[in-house]
């Protein structure tokens, strides 16, 4: 996974569970949308409608091993930026990091504990066990 999904020195893996996300954006002025991806079949294609999320709600089932929720905003029509930033509650998400375990010499745990520190953050570090090394 850490080859799939990062550069694999430098992966990070965020633990937390629903109720976190969701009380993460408690103090959010946004509306937030938080939903489970469905992933569909070339074999036997359908597309729901009714609902303007369904789009960016929905994948390839190649990719259903993600079990992938997502959080969606919307943002003003007369809006030309390329981004948007949400206030979410860092302590309340992040219940531990999982860094890669190929990132030893690069510095990335000690950057971590660093912006931990520095923004007051109480999640616990852990060296990911999962080595894919054979990959």
């Amino acid at each position: 996974m850490w080859k799939m999904y990062a550069k694999e020195k430098l992966g990070i893996a965020i633990k937390t569970n629903f109720e976190r996300l969701k009380k993460s954006f408690e103090d959010c002025e946004e509306d937030i949308y938080i939903g489970e991806v469905r992933y569909y079949d070339d074999e036997k294609p359908s597309y729901r409608t009714g609902n303007t999320f369904y789009t960016y709600m929905t994948k390839h089932n190649y990719y259903e091993f993600e079990t992938e929720v997502r959080c969606i905003t919307e943002v003003a029509h007369d809006d030309d930026s390329l981004f948007k930033n949400i206030n979410v509650d860092l302590n309340e998400l992040i219940e531990e990091i999982y860094i890669s375990p190929f990132a030893n010499e690069t510095g990335l745990v000690e950057i971590i504990e660093f912006l931990k520190q520095k923004n007051n953050l109480s999640f616990k570090i852990s060296i990911s066990g999962v080595n894919d090394k054979w990959i």
